[in-house]
């Protein structure tokens, strides 16, 4: 399920591939570029893990780990679409999710701008995402963290071999898109979508502010 679509305010905001800025592995299956034959698998966990071991599980099958989702809810850092300085809401709100190695994303973003992707506008919209995707991931690398699931990118034929695996008591194929490429050998970042209903457990409410 991936679509490859142009860049938009809710999507906008670039995974950064796991491993070195150079992208991942070639130990892994699939190139975290690659267009076809690979998709993004949603896996639960039989036993929520530390994040560590969670990102070992995903080294174990080949893959590339692109997104962890904790077992509770913490506060992180609210991401903004106004202008700079002005707030319409809280400055924190409730998350369990986080993209891997997400202190990568602004570095990889940057880097893109106006040579193989479009030239960033609104720069401090893009900034307060960042800001966001970079304090999920540090906040999940904290010790006591336990993730309930994890998003790895695969070969589609992986999803017989996955679904009997006893580490996993869900899979699923998550939606994905990517970022828009001006160039014919940059595929863009990947967005990962969530998991359907019912497939993850429902943690306790937290107030932030």
């Amino acid at each position: 399920m991936r679509r490859t679509v142009a860049l938009v305010v809710v999507s906008m905001i670039l995974v950064a591939a796991c491993g070195d800025d150079s992208g991942p592995s070639s130990a892994t299956l699939c190139d975290y570029y690659d267009l076809e034959g690979c998709t993004v698998f949603g896996l639960v966990l039989a036993d929520p893990v530390p994040t560590a071991d969670a990102l070992a599980v995903a080294a174990d099958l080949r893959g590339v780990p692109l997104a962890v989702w904790r077992t509770d809810l913490t506060c992180v850092s609210a991401a903004s679409t106004g202008p700079p300085g002005v707030s319409y809401g809280p400055e924190t709100e409730p998350s369990r999710f986080a993209y891997v190695d997400a202190q990568k994303i602004r570095d990889r973003h940057l880097a893109a701008s106006g040579s193989v992707a479009p030239p960033i506008t609104g720069l401090s919209i893009f900034e307060s995402y960042w800001r966001h995707y970079a304090d999920q991931w540090n906040q999940a690398q904290r010790s006591g963290v336990l993730i309930e699931a994890i998003a790895v990118y695969l070969p589609d034929s992986s999803a017989e071999t996955l679904a009997a695996d006893p580490r996993f008591t869900a899979t699923s194929e998550l939606e994905s898109e990517r970022s828009e490429s001006t160039s014919l050998t940059y595929h863009g970042e990947l967005t990962v979508y969530g998991f359907p209903d019912g497939y993850l457990s429902t943690p306790p409410d937290i107030v932030c502010e």
